[in-house]
């Protein structure tokens, strides 16, 4: 459960954003007509200036799907959820493709699109630091282990955690093209494993979404990007929305350009 201490800890950090985002609400209301109305308001006002700028960088350049992969590549995805990244990434691309995904509904969802495709395979577990099983609290996309998420669903349900240093030896993958990681707070654990691992060095990119509502995500932040920055630099960057970092031995020409916007702290 959620101490009273990191609630209060969550409740102001809401309302350091809010204030910190003043000055830019006032910015995109005089250069954004009609933004003063209703639910646009209320996106710029309570959402970081990082998210912003994301979604509409993203409207002129999908970055999530962005990579230089072929038919030859092998990507994770891990936090499949219902497969719209894995397809659109087969439908580019046609790599291999491993989803790792440990609810059960999501996974028969997942089996009905990608069942029969050989190139695709979907695994009904999630990936992290150990081998465990754990609580899911079902919230559609924002479904976590952890209580101090913002979504709160009242739906249940075990699920099982496996090792990804196991899980990649078991595959025998050598290298990873892509990584793409989006599992609701698990990242830090995730990342901290293949750090620890020595694992790292076989993604060759990483994207993943930090989630700042975790207790000590900022001092958790800190360290993971420390550890990335050993082996991988920074293709570009929304804090605590999306990153990719790509890993340093690859060639100016294989790297792919960074898209509008990329770099930015926010």
């Amino acid at each position: 459960m959620q101490s009273r201490l990191e609630r209060l800890a969550g409740a102001v950090r809401t309302a350091g954003r809010i204030t910190a985002n003043l000055p830019y609400l006032l910015w995109y209301v005089m250069t954004h007509p009609g933004s003063w109305q209703g639910r646009r308001l209320f996106r710029t006002f309570y959402y970081s200036k990082a998210i912003i700028r994301f979604c509409e960088d993203m409207a002129a350049t999908n970055m999530l799907l962005e990579c230089p992969l072929d038919e030859g590549s092998v990507a994770f995805d891990v936090g499949g959820y219902k497969g719209e990244w894995a397809k659109q990434i087969k439908r580019r691309y046609n790599p291999c493709i491993h989803i790792f995904e440990p609810d059960e509904a999501s996974f028969r969802e997942l089996q009905g699109v990608f069942g029969s495709d050989p190139r695709v395979t979907c695994h009904r577990f999630g990936l992290a630091g150990s081998e465990r099983t754990a609580t899911l609290r079902h919230s559609h996309m924002g479904s976590t282990i952890f209580d101090s998420s913002p979504a709160k669903g009242k739906k249940t349900s075990e699920i099982r955690l496996r090792d990804i240093r196991t899980v990649v030896e078991e595959l025998g993958v050598a290298e990873v093209d892509l990584i793409k990681i989006n599992i609701e707070g698990g990242e830090y654990e995730l990342l901290d494993r293949l750090i620890e691992a020595g694992l790292l060095p076989r993604f060759k990119r990483v994207r993943v979404q930090f989630h700042e509502w975790i207790p000590g995500s900022h001092r958790m932040y800190r360290r993971i990007r420390e550890g990335l920055a050993r082996t991988h630099e920074i293709e570009w960057h929304y804090s605590f929305v999306w990153e990719s970092w790509v890993r340093r031995d690859l060639t100016a020409h294989e790297a792919q350009a960074p898209g509008p916007g990329a770099y930015q702290a926010g």
